[in-house]
């Protein structure tokens, strides 16, 4: 009699039982981050969840009748058990598994592990591992851009191969457009003669000097 608590739903081969199931394990792992500080223990942030895992170990007879079962109605029920597990395997197949205590419906096949001996001419006793498989969604937003990029203007070379002041060797090669600065020319000095003071008669021009202070403090700007 097929053990119907524990069974493996496969999208190729459906509703698989086994002649007996020996062993279940299951694990849950929680990871809490630790942080050192300067003084005293770690800290901790945050804590995930890894993906959860479950080992079974099975048997398969070859004196079994029942047709119930992942080897059907085959004759060598244990080497056909067996190949129908490695295919699963082989093929990544998403399969969900049934248990007692806690139903699976997102695995993938990890490890097969069979030991093949006297004691299991016409057995299969095995353990397969299964890790849990996260399936997420994806969505797509718009994003309003609200900075500008900048751009950098380039220009291939010319045909003849000439270089600018971009030539850049390996790379890329582009001549690279430079805004050329501008220049002012330098402010033109002003040459103030010399002002004759004094006069035949020996009284000084106040008149004459007076104008031309004014006109040295008008150029310099005071």
């Amino acid at each position: 009699m097929p053990s119907e608590k524990t069974l493996i739903i496969s999208p190729s081969l459906g509703r698989c039982l086994f002649d007996a199931v020996i062993k279940i394990d299951h694990g849950t792992n929680v990871t809490i981050t630790q942080h050192p500080v300067q003084y005293g223990a770690s800290i901790a942030d945050h804590a995930f969840l890894e993906p959860e895992e479950v080992s079974i170990e099975i048997g398969m007879s070859d004196v079994m009748t029942s047709l119930n079962t992942i080897a059907g109605g085959a004759r060598n029920r244990s080497v056909t058990a067996y190949q129908a597990l490695h295919n699963m395997a082989l093929k990544r197949e998403m399969v969900s598994l049934v248990t007692r205590l806690h139903t699976y419906p997102t695995l993938l096949i990890s490890s097969i592990s069979v030991i093949d001996d006297y004691k299991t001419m016409l057995a299969l006793q095995a353990n397969i591992s299964f890790q849990e498989v996260r399936i997420v969604g994806i969505s797509m937003i718009q994003i309003q851009q609200t900075c500008a990029s900048s751009k950098l203007i380039y220009e291939q070379p010319n045909a003849g191969g000439d270089m600018g002041l971009g030539d850049f060797g390996d790379f890329g090669g582009f001549d690279f457009d430079f805004e050329t600065p501008t220049y002012t020319d330098p402010p033109t000095t002003t040459t103030v003669g010399t002002t004759a003071v004094g006069s035949s008669s020996g009284s000084t021009s106040a008149g004459s000097n007076t104008s031309a202070l004014k006109d040295i403090f008008n150029k310099l700007g005071w």
